[in-house]
């Protein structure tokens, strides 16, 4: 799975192609009102949430069978989409900055499924100096919902933020 935050809205060249060694590709903070520039060779648009400030999509390889399970209401701050691939629920999920984060406004899916996203949340136990009261939220939204974390502290940092000045991972829970 490759997630990409995207910060401007045009067509995007990953490079891949049919030996792709991605199957899935997540995207966050899209910033479309149409579809139409969303494409990248070799996969399909699985999911997609439009959205002037923020946006989702996730695009599948070509070669797989999917299926669109649920999404995020409109309107919603936290946004989320669900799509099945290979039997397991991949989640997408974006949490704009300024928002709050109400856990119970990412659903649980049943086993096996993957959580992934731009959560904007930060805490001690992936790696970051601090926890914020949103991280301090969904660690206990992982733990009630008995997911685990797919993080190697080992590994380099996945993105840098300007916003908190800080290079940080990609947080993953799988159930």
């Amino acid at each position: 799975m490759l997630q990409q935050k995207i910060a401007t809205a045009h067509t995007y060249d990953y490079g891949t192609s049919k030996n792709s060694r991605f199957i899935i590709i997540v995207t966050q903070e899209t910033h479309c009102i149409t579809a139409d520039k969303l494409l990248i060779p070799n996969f399909l648009l699985a999911g997609l949430i439009l959205s002037r400030n923020h946006g989702l999509a996730t695009f599948v390889h070509e070669r797989l069978e999917w299926s669109l399970v649920d999404q995020s209401p409109d309107q919603s701050e936290t946004e989320w989409l669900c799509v099945d691939v290979a039997v397991c629920k991949n989640v997408n999920v974006y949490k704009p900055p300024r928002s709050r984060l109400i856990p119970t406004t990412i659903p649980t899916f049943p086993h096996p499924s993957l959580y992934v996203g731009d959560f904007n949340c930060q805490h001690v136990n992936w790696g970051y100096n601090t926890t914020s009261p949103d991280g301090e939220s969904l660690d206990s939204w992982v733990t009630s919902n008995n997911l685990g974390l797919l993080y190697n502290p080992q590994e380099t940092a996945s993105f840098f933020s300007c916003r908190w000045n800080v290079a940080a991972p990609t947080q993953t829970w799988p159930l």
